[in-house]
């Protein structure tokens, strides 16, 4: 018979925590080098600039995905497709795929005009890139 654990309950700041560092997908790496103090400062200011922009890049993001998602239009095309797609797997002889991609093309549309693309995001990043340096 083993022994039970009286294991602290987690506080609200370790559950969110814990819930962030599932969601990252950033990693820590550790190595040792012989720099300069100069080096040393070089490098500790990049890292402060990369997360900077970071940070920036993805705030701008989060933004413009809540507009996207207050959008009428995209919310309806959310919800027709998640309609089809299941039609899809329930029925799988059925042809709609096409008009699956109608959809989804529609919808990279809307995201587009919201400025919610990889190309955007590296633009803005740029930007912020510019203003660092």
């Amino acid at each position: 018979m083993s022994k039970q654990r009286h294991r602290k309950p987690k506080t609200e700041y370790q559950k969110q925590r814990q819930q962030h560092r599932a969601q990252s997908n950033r990693h820590v790496v550790t190595f040792e080098a012989q720099l300069s103090p100069e080096d040393h400062d070089e490098i500790l200011r990049i890292n402060r600039t990369v997360a900077y922009i970071g940070r920036r890049v993805t705030a701008e993001a989060r933004k413009r995905l809540q507009q996207l998602r207050r959008r009428n239009d995209y919310q309806y095309l959310v919800s027709q497709y998640g309609i089809i797609k299941k039609k899809q797997e329930t029925d799988p002889s059925a042809c709609l795929e096409q008009e699956r991609k109608q959809i989804a093309s529609q919808m990279d549309s809307i995201q587009e005009e919201v400025g919610l693309t990889f190309a955007h995001l590296r633009h803005i990043g740029a930007n912020y890139a510019q203003l660092g340096s």
